[in-house]
């Protein structure tokens, strides 16, 4: 624009103001290019809405249409695998199942072998007593665990067997004490150490039939139970050396402790690190009882493990002996595979899920049988296409509400959609809604033509509802039938909605028709910008004329006043 900033001087008129008002009105035209093309950009947007709401219904019809390598049936056909008794097995049934009925049985389940360190508490007993109420010598006893001694008084207030059990117990000395029937009937007292393993040795004397010395493993209490291995703590020393490990028939990985990992946990990690195909973890059964405990990861028999060469640390699967152990009271758990008969035929798996004994069908055992219980596999009519259809249907849905959103008129209001009255709009809504509605070709002849013979029922808001029940019913009387319509109708649909959606379709053409319609517009608003700098440069070079004419005939007018007052002053004279 044009400088104006110092005109009006001369002549005292705002013209800055009249010439910004007069381009005001010439800028009108350009006012409405503006808002034509938001309006041309809205109705862009909600081609995309509807472009968006039909692709979306193009990929639920994608799924109707069969494979290459498919035909209808073979697309829709599922199968269903169920086991009588569901506390055994459980089962699934893939595409290539057949089906069929079969006697499962099942005999074992497969295991993943565990072995744990063990720690197991010094047990003493007593000689037989004929009760609780007998009595014992007076005196002090005293007992030692682990370096401790605690001292209990025997006297006239405690001196039976069952007062003695109750004064230990009370004493705290590490150690319980139970009064017990042996196999004969007589009461025996059975001390137990509080501490497994080693650790927890105890050492009894002071009173006279109540005496163990752990070193010469005499006296007069009975050891029921030696103590044996135990680690009182992570940190726990252990052996130095080379440990070999052997999962099942694979081969031998060896591990190496020395004074940088030698302890309980050093151990274990130093195999989880090795990745000999063994899990290693610490359990803390008690205080001073903490356990190293070897899981495989391999199941079944051929995840067993075998240890050698670390001393403390040995353990042969065969025997089931060794350093470690495998029986379920100390945390361990024997290596087995699964075992089924399967119609007579007993079958021996690595694993408690099996995929390769029944076609198509995948099972996953759970609990032994104690008899023979039936897997039932049975084809599926319904379900994919329930499943394919109803897709379709909620996609279908969405674009009818979007349909509805863009071409909505309110007769109160007097407002409508963005692209009421929309030719591209029409021509979309209603070429989908006549191929739904359409019978589908090649079903002469056949009960089962239309969308509605198996449940897709169109309402009044042009919405679909579904009744899968229906459907149900058609693949019960006529699967292939159905199944046909079903894919010759996904198709026939699909490539009316991919033409659509193409370079070349109804609503890729409509969209660039409107962008067209917006560069036109910016053609015409460049040309209308150079036509208003002229308009406006014309303006400025009228109003400069009009103001430096003013500005003249001010200053004339100025100066004729200033001569007039200057004139000699004429009288009349009185006659």
């Amino acid at each position: 624009m044009a400088s104006i900033s110092s005109m009006g001087i001369g002549s005292g008129l705002d013209v800055e103001g009249i010439i910004s008002k007069l381009m005001a009105v010439e800028q009108v035209p350009l006012t409405k290019l503006d808002t034509k093309e938001a309006s041309y950009q809205t109705k862009i947007s909600a081609l995309g809405s509807l472009k968006s709401a039909v692709s979306s219904l193009n990929g639920a019809l994608a799924s109707l249409v069969p494979s290459g390598s498919q035909t209808a049936i073979t697309k829709y056909s599922s199968y269903k695998a169920s086991v009588g008794n569901s506390s055994a097995a459980s089962a699934t049934a893939g595409t290539s199942a057949v089906a069929g009925s079969y006697s499962l049985e099942v005999l074992q389940l497969a295991t993943t072998h565990r072995v744990s360190t063990i720690a197991r508490a010094h047990e003493l007993t007593s000689a037989q007593f004929g009760s609780e109420a007998d009595a014992i010598d007076q005196g002090t006893l005293e007992i030692t665990v682990n370096g401790t001694t605690t001292q209990i008084t025997v006297d006239d207030g405690n001196d039976t067997l069952g007062e003695l059990a109750l004064s230990i117990n009370n004493a705290d000395a590490g150690v319980t004490a139970a009064i017990e029937d042996d196999e004969f009937g007589f009461k025996v007292l059975v001390l137990t150490s509080n501490t497994g393993g080693s650790a927890g040795e105890m050492s009894v004397s002071g009173i006279a039939g109540f005496t163990y010395d752990p070193e010469t493993q005499t006296g007069d209490l009975t050891q029921t139970q030696a103590a044996e291995g135990g680690y009182t703590s992570a940190n726990a020393s252990i052996a130095e050396g080379t440990l070999e490990i052997t999962v099942g028939d694979g081969t031998t990985r060896t591990i190496t402790i020395d004074s940088s990992n030698n302890t309980l946990a050093g151990l274990r990690d130093a195999i989880n690190d090795a990745g000999v195909g063994v899990t290693a973890a610490l359990t803390t059964v008690s205080e001073n009882d903490v356990r190293l405990v070897l899981t495989s990861n391999t199941t079944g028999s051929s995840g067993k493990i075998t240890m050698s060469g670390l001393t403390g640390f040995g353990f042969d699967p065969t025997t089931g002996s060794g350093d470690l152990s495998q029986a379920s009271a100390d945390g361990g758990e024997a290596a087995q595979s699964s075992k089924i008969k399967l119609n007579g035929v007993t079958v021996t798996k690595e694993s408690n899920t099996i995929s390769d004994v029944v076609q198509g069908v995948t099972l996953s055992l759970t609990g032994v049988t104690t008899a023979a219980t039936t897997l039932t596999v049975t084809q599926d009519k319904s379900s994919s296409l329930t499943a394919a259809l109803s897709k379709v249907v909620d996609a279908y849905n969405e674009l009818n509400t979007s349909v509805h959103d863009l071409q909505y008129y309110d007769k109160e209001t007097k407002t409508g959609g963005i692209l009421l009255g929309n030719s591209t709009l029409r021509t979309v809504s209603s070429s989908i809604k006549n191929i739904f509605q359409s019978a589908v070709s090649g079903t002469t002849g056949s009960d089962y033509k239309y969308l509605s013979n198996l449940g897709l029922e169109f309402q009044k808001d042009g919405s679909i509802v579904f009744d899968s029940g229906k459907l149900i019913t058609a693949t019960n009387d006529d699967f292939e039938a159905v199944a046909s319509m079903v894919a010759t109708f996904g198709s026939q649909a699909k490539t009316l909605t991919d033409g659509m959606l193409s370079d070349e379709g109804t609503i890729t053409a409509a969209t660039d028709g409107l962008q067209a319609s917006i560069d036109a517009l910016d053609d015409q608003r460049e040309r209308l910008r150079e036509r208003l700098e002229k308009i406006e440069a014309r303006y400025v070079a009228q109003f400069s004329a009009l103001d430096s004419l003013i500005a003249q005939m001010n200053s004339t007018s100025t100066y004729l006043t200033q001569q007039l007052a200057n004139l000699p002053s004429v009288s009349k004279k009185s006659s």
